[in-house]
This record gives C-alpha cells, structure tokens and sequence, in this order.
C-alpha cells in the first residue's frame, strides 16, 4: 500500500469513527428511549380499510409497562391515505396532526376537518378513522390505551379505500382539540423544578372510558426544568414535541430532541432540564393503575446540574 493510500486510509477510518461516535451521541442508548426515525417505520397498505398507506413506528417498550398503556405509534399518513373506519371493543385511542396540515378525522361514524396540531379523542367502542386528502405527506401519532389485559382489539369497516369520499360536517361532532400555545397557564418550579413552566391538561380522565389518566401540554423555557420526581401509581410518557434539553430517567441523563420519547414506568423517577436555550414544548400522556388515581413524590433535584 502506497503511502497515500494508507494516509487516505486512516483519514478514512477517523470520518467513519467521528461519525459513529457523533450518531452515538444523536441517540443516547436506554431501554425506556425512543427516537422517531423514519428509516425504521413499517408500511401498512390499506390500514383497517383504508385508503393507501400508512407509515409507522412504536415508541414505547410494551413489555415494560404495567398499566393499561398499550402504545404511542409515531408515523406519517402519505398522501391521500389514512386510517379507515374501525371499532376497538375494549381499548381507544387517540389520533394527534402534528403539523399544521388540516387533516380528515372521523368519530362515531362522522367526520370533521380539524387544523393541525389537532388531537381527536376515540373512546371505546365509538368507530373512528383518519384520512390525509392532501397530497404531501402528514405527521401523526396514534396513542393507545386498553380496558384490561393489555389486548388490542379491532373490528373493520371496509377492505380498502375507506373514508376517502364522506360529508364533512362543522363544527366537529366530537371531542376534539388543539395544541394552542396562548391556552398554556403559568405554574412555579413544578417537582421543585427551576423556574416558572406553563401546562394545559388538553384531556383528564373524566373524558375516557378506560383508565387513561391525562393528556398534558407542557412548555418549558429556556434554562427551566420540570423537577425530579416519581410516580407509584401511574405510567407516564413524554414525548417532545418541539426543541430539546436533557430528560433524567432513573439516574440516568439523556440528551433529547422533537420527535424524541421517554417511558416512565411506575416506580420511575424522572424530569426534564431545558438547557437548550429556546423553549421546548412536551406532551405528557399517563395512565395510573386506578381510574382517577394519581401521586407525584417529589425528589429534591432541579436537575441543573446532571
């Protein structure tokens, strides 16, 4: 080997180790994390009926969970495709546009247009579906939570093509909401947390039928966390939906980002620092053991400093 050769060899070798170690660093290693990652969706043609396709990806450890917390699927619906009509006898499920695309969603058997970011709650045993008319692909995530046992269930409409021609009616005929910034209220140092954060519960517990606790918006400013803390009696995931920081889970510190996803099992201690500079913005899905029943133990720790 020349020596050219050998010195474009181990130029070589230092790109692909600084790359490795540069990904490795993109996507921390932990049984509880999940990252949206496009290159790892499945195809689903023809979802329960419905027309086209669907892309998608689970990001949470199903095996790991005790409540009823079936799953967060994160995916795209392509263009001119969707969901069909279907009923769950003993789970529901919630569709969540990320984007600000206006999307198709149907409830009951009646179907409204909702603006993005836009969340359609499908309670047990009410047919639902999602049809993307657009002709780019749509950000979605599908949440899902059972009655018992942690068994999914469906029933299907059609075979394929469903929900691609229906009467749009408005306003909505059914619950319904909208990730709205100006809606947010201001709480100080939540756990003992550094600072002032601002909630929202978009959807508490009286408004499912299954266990399924709450659906929280959360914003945290730059350089303020939302403290150290445990849970004994419910399962919560955090799903970052815009900007970044660092999630603690159980000792160990993570650097997440949007489209990023944490589990938190019961027993769990966990809290997010946004040491990113901007505000980053999270969802917070939790399903307790007990319908109605909730507990947060704080730990002391504003997380600044891991």
């Amino acid at each position: 080997m020349s020596k050219k050769s050998f010195l474009m060899l181990i130029l070589f070798s230092a790109f692909i180790l600084t790359a490795a170690g540069a990904f490795a660093q993109d996507a921390p290693k932990h049984p509880l994390f999940f990252r949206n990652d496009p290159s790892k969706y499945m195809d689903a043609k023809y979802p329960h009926g419905g027309a086209g396709s669907v892309r998608y990806m689970s990001l949470t450890p199903s095996d790991t969970m005790k409540s009823q917390f079936l799953f967060v699927h994160r995916g795209v619906l392509m263009p001119k495709s969707g969901l069909g009509e279907h009923v769950h006898r003993k789970m529901e499920e919630m569709y969540f546009v990320l984007d600000t695309t206006t999307c198709q969603f149907t409830v009951g058997g009646r179907t409204a247009e909702l603006p993005g970011p836009a969340l359609a709650l499908c309670p047990m045993g009410s047919s639902h579906g999602i049809y993307n008319p657009t002709d780019h692909p749509v950000e979605f995530i599908n949440f899902g939570v059972t009655l018992e046992n942690r068994q999914y269930d469906a029933v299907d409409f059609a075979k394929e093509n469903d929900l691609s021609v229906r009467k749009i009616e408005s306003p909505p005929p059914f619950l319904w909401n909208h990730l709205d910034k100006n809606a947010l209220h201001p709480v100080p140092a939540f756990y003992n947390g550094k600072g002032q954060m601002y909630i929202r519960s978009l959807w508490t517990t009286e408004s499912f039928r299954t266990n399924w606790g709450f659906v929280n918006h959360y914003l945290i400013p730059a350089g303020n966390s939302i403290g150290y803390h445990q849970h004994k009696v419910m399962e919560e995931v955090y799903y970052i939906f815009s900007g970044s920081g660092r999630l603690t889970i159980d000792g160990a510190t993570l650097e997440v980002k949007a489209g990023d996803a944490v589990t938190c099992p019961i027993g769990s201690s966990h809290g997010f620092y946004n040491n990113s500079g901007k505000d980053t913005e999270i969802i917070s899905i939790a399903v307790p053991l007990e319908k109605g029943k909730y507990d947060g133990i704080t730990r002391n720790d504003d997380l600044t400093k891991r």
